[in-house]
């Protein structure tokens, strides 16, 4: 269902202009969505997390047969997340801009757009909020319904792309007290040092009997010129001429008035809280000393990101995945947990030396190209590390399958080529789900007789090769003819050894 284009936002005061009512206050100051924005603590906490969250790489992965994951560039959905949102829109801005307006408001809106069906491609058009009703049917409300506009434009489900904050709820609304009174802080300082709200000192006029008293020309004057050089900030520090014998008293600030900056201070941390916020990601860093900001840092993470990052990647999932059984979407915070040269060096070193990570994934971490020898993908193992596996190789007599890996190797080859050609035969324009189950469901008995293996494992393996054929087309999976050879003779060697430790237990 298409949006009429006037909805959609380009910078115009379409997004800053709020149509909502505002939100009165105890202090005096109403609040709305846009008016909260002005407050510096709200403006910088709103900030930091939509630009920290929108700014982290979300990429899409494909979920492999053994439990892994690959990241997927090829999806449809990786150019809109990652790059290009929308025509006038990167991914980054469009993640901001929503992030921002779920903070806000509770729940943000993008209309689900594929302009060209045959490119599989997809626009995500922001919604204002306020132009969006949201109804729930069914006997748990399970079922959802849009209307969008003044035309209440009704769009299902798969519409629309709902992201929505802690119980639909915003910042703006529930902390409504808390921004009023420092909303009426701000004002109160600004008339305070702008205007000069109180008085800064008196005039005193000496008492003499013989003294006549001030005529109202003088008394006019001085008030005139007090008035004009001590009015505002451009008024500071000025001379004034008095006459008469008239004695000028200053007056210093109440106990009250010199608690201005420290309720201004508090104000900020309270706001800070609602955000779940460290203070010093807002630049308020009473608080904060080299020994725990970096603790601070990562609570910013795990408190006020990271459900966030969830939020997002379910949303996802839910409003954009056609078949979440394979595909999802994932942030790297790596970026955000990354410390010092001397501390992640350090870190790769012990991860590569306990086996953790290869060299080539420690070095995939950098953004370093992968090493070409064959001890890029290693891991370590210490030689006192030994698993059942290993014991039972060490100890197997020389029997025609145990030590028969040649013969293995062969069968192992031949079934690889086996299912390379066929492959390459495959019909052009045959449906691939339905030729690879008939091929694979024959192929997988073939290769139970051939390798000497259970029918289970080898319809495992088969079905693993089915997925990745549908995943990543045939082309890919004919240059993989060698790999698939090594993984068939892995699977028929570890199940003869625990076949052979099984007999001798």
């Amino acid at each position: 269902m298409a949006i009429e284009s006037q909805n959609y936002s380009n910078g115009s005061d379409y997004w800053y202009h709020s149509r909502s009512n505002s939100l009165p206050t105890l202090a005096g100051a109403s609040v709305d969505f846009e008016s909260a924005k002005t407050i510096p603590a709200v403006f910088a906490c709103v900030r930091v997390i939509a630009e920290t969250i929108a700014t982290l790489p979300l990429d899409m992965y494909s979920r492999e047969q053994d439990g892994s994951k690959k990241r997927y560039v090829e999806h449809p959905l990786h150019e809109t997340l990652h790059n290009q949102a929308n025509p006038y829109q990167t991914a980054v801005e469009f993640r901001e801009l929503m992030t921002a307006i779920a903070l806000l408001r509770g729940s943000a809106f993008a209309y689900i757009d594929q302009p060209d069906p045959a490119r599989d491609q997809y626009d995500l058009i922001p919604l204002h909020p306020d132009l969006m009703e949201v109804r729930y049917f069914g006997k748990y409300g399970e079922v959802r319904r849009y209307f969008y506009g003044a035309q209440k434009v009704e769009m299902n489900a798969g519409d629309i792309f709902h992201l929505r904050g802690f119980d639909g709820i915003g910042i703006a609304r529930v902390a409504r007290e808390s921004m009023g009174l420092t909303k009426a802080t701000e004002e109160y300082s600004a008339r305070f040092f702008g205007q000069g709200q109180r008085p800064v000192g008196f005039l005193s006029v000496p008492q003499n009997e013989k003294r006549l008293p001030m005529g109202d020309a003088v008394f006019e004057r001085m008030k005139g010129q007090l008035k004009e050089i001590y009015t505002g900030p451009a008024g500071q520090h000025q001379i004034a001429v008095l006459e008469d014998g008239v004695q000028w008293q200053a007056m210093g600030l109440s106990a009250e008035d010199s608690q201005l900056l420290e309720s201004r201070k508090f104000q900020t941390e309270e706001i800070a809280r609602w955000f779940r916020v460290p203070p010093h990601k807002i630049g308020h860093l009473d608080k904060a000393t080299y020994s725990n900001i970096e603790q601070q840092s990562i609570e910013f993470l795990t408190d006020c990101i990271r459900p966030w990052l969830v939020r997002w990647e379910q949303t996802i999932r839910r409003d954009l995945i056609t078949q979440p059984r394979f595909y999802f979407a994932e942030h790297n915070v790596d970026a955000i947990l990354r410390g010092d040269m001397a501390t992640r060096y350090t870190a790769y070193a012990t991860a590569i030396d306990k086996g953790i990570m290869s060299p080539n994934e420690a070095r995939a971490k950098e953004n370093w190209n992968p090493r070409a020898d064959v001890w890029g993908n290693a891991y370590t193992r210490n030689l006192n590390q030994t698993t059942t596996a290993d014991a039972a190789v060490a100890t197997a007599p020389s029997t025609p399958r145990a030590s028969s890996h040649p013969v293995i190797h062969a069968a192992a080859t031949r079934l690889a080529d086996r299912e390379k050609q066929a492959v390459k035969s495959m019909p052009t324009g045959a449906d691939v789900t339905a030729w690879a189950t008939t091929f694979y469901a024959k192929h997988a008995v073939i290769m139970a007789e051939a390798m000497a293996l259970p029918l289970e494992k080898a319809t495992a393996f088969c079905d693993a090769q089915r997925h990745r054929l549908e995943l990543h087309g045939a082309e890919k999976l004919i240059e993989w003819t060698e790999p698939i050879a090594r993984e068939i003779e892995l699977i028929t060697h570890t199940h003869h050894v625990e076949q052979h430790a099984e007999k001798t237990q």
